[in-house]
């Protein structure tokens, strides 16, 4: 709201890093509710957007991967207020890595439906897994990004209509650039947690 890049907090100790603290959420694009609202107000959208956007994420994935309407429902209901996600929902960090999980997986299979990722999906795509990194917890986001690593292989292994080629072609053309540019967006706020 001062008009300065987050990378400093001069208020907490002696002053701590916000950029280089991973879970300062410096870069994380929800965060710019802090910029429009009040602080409580914020943390209290934030906390309420957890199991929003989370079920409506799995309400889509679920839905396209075959389940009905009262099943997707339900399974989104499920995901977003498990033991887990309740526990961990009023640090604002966790489930923000985890929530876009579902979303990410539904565009990987409306562009395995449809043999490629649309314009608009690759977008929504590197805007999910962007937030995701950037959600404020690096063990969570690496969880994350195992899981959809590991779904995507076994996804495209069992696609017996594809060839080799086509996968490859898939992987390289469509999933390459689209995993690769949130990773080199988010490396502003990596690279100093990491050092």
């Amino acid at each position: 709201k001062a008009g300065q890049i987050p990378l400093w907090n001069p208020y907490n100790f002696s002053g701590t890093p916000l950029l280089a603290n991973y879970q300062s959420q410096a870069l994380y694009p929800l965060g710019v509710l802090y910029l429009i609202l009040p602080q409580v107000v914020a943390w209290t959208v934030f906390v309420i957007l957890q199991p929003l956007l989370g079920s409506i994420f799995l309400y889509l994935f679920a839905t396209e991967i075959g389940l009905s309407v009262g099943a997707a429902i339900v399974a989104g209901i499920l995901f977003n207020f498990s033991s887990f996600a309740s526990s961990w929902m009023e640090f604002n960090t966790v489930w923000h890595t985890i929530l876009w999980l579902p979303l990410i997986l539904y565009i990987l299979e409306r562009g395995i439906k449809h043999t490629y990722i649309t314009r608009g999906n690759k977008i929504i795509f590197m805007f999910a897994l962007f937030s995701s990194i950037n959600g404020g917890h690096p063990q969570d986001f690496i969880y994350t990004f195992l899981f959809f690593i590991l779904y995507t292989g076994i996804r495209l292994a069992t696609l017996s209509n594809w060839t080799s080629d086509k996968k490859l072609s898939f992987i390289i053309g469509q999933l390459s650039l689209i995993t690769g540019i949130p990773f080199l967006l988010a490396s502003p706020q990596l690279l100093p947690t990491i050092e």
